[in-house]
């Protein structure tokens, strides 16, 4: 399972560099990308604390999504007010 989640990791990494080269053209997509941090952030807090996780890895899980999430939207809405 740890081999999964790295992979998956991964792949977020890679995908938000993509995203990131070039924000104008995949704004719909970086949008989403925003969301689905702010949004699973959320789910990753609540699944972690009804789960009964250790609090550490629940701090470290889900909030450090959000403010990702948030940051993303804030500045996709910068960049596309800009045109």
């Amino acid at each position: 399972m740890a081999r999964s989640t790295s992979l998956l990791y991964g792949l977020n990494g890679v995908a938000t560099l993509i995203l990131a080269a070039d924000v104008r053209r995949y704004s719909p997509l970086v949008r989403l990308w925003g969301l689905a941090h702010l949004f699973g952030g959320v789910a990753f807090l609540a699944i972690d604390w009804t789960a009964g996780l250790p609090g550490l890895w629940t701090l470290g899980e889900g909030p450090v999504l959000i403010p990702i999430g948030v940051a993303t939207l804030l500045l996709e809405r910068r960049v596309r007010a800009a045109k």
